[in-house]
């Protein structure tokens, strides 16, 4: 079936560009998906189908720091 996943990223820089703070989450609404799908593995019982999930819903924090 059909779905959507929202992803979110913000960015801040200091003035003179040697902290950089990155905060993100990915799959805001928590939304059930697939990241791939396959069948046609034949075993001697029929075919297996396999599913791979979106992940929950993630979120961090980066922190970047430039040494000059």
């Amino acid at each position: 079936p059909r779905w959507d996943q929202v992803d979110l990223r913000a960015i801040w820089r200091s003035e003179d560009e040697n902290l950089t703070v990155i905060g993100y989450v990915k799959n805001v609404f928590d939304t059930l998906g697939y990241e791939a799908a396959g069948t046609g593995i034949p075993l001697s019982t029929g075919t297996v189908s396999s599913y791979v999930l979106t992940q929950p819903r993630v979120f961090g924090i980066e922190v970047h720091v430039k040494f000059q």
